[in-house]
């Protein structure tokens, strides 16, 4: 999950709505589960937080606050 995430951070992109049912096992690799390869769905809340003169400083929060990171919980 890590990796899918990071991928996605690589790209200038945050999801903001992380949570474990979003993550799944392309259906060729169902029955390799150590492959390390796994898709995210559900890009509804995804954003741009890379732009051409840098990182968003102030972004609203949105999403799951249950598998929030521990940061976002007192703004």
């Amino acid at each position: 999950m890590a990796y899918a995430l990071a991928a996605l951070h690589m790209a200038g992109f945050i999801h903001r709505n992380v949570s474990p049912h979003l993550f799944s096992y392309p259906v060729q690799q169902t029955l390799d589960l150590l492959s390390s390869r796994m898709i995210i769905t559900d890009f509804g809340l995804c954003t741009e937080y890379l732009y051409k003169n840098g990182p968003r400083v102030t972004v609203p929060f949105i999403g799951s606050l249950r598998y929030s990171s521990i940061q976002t919980h007192g703004t």
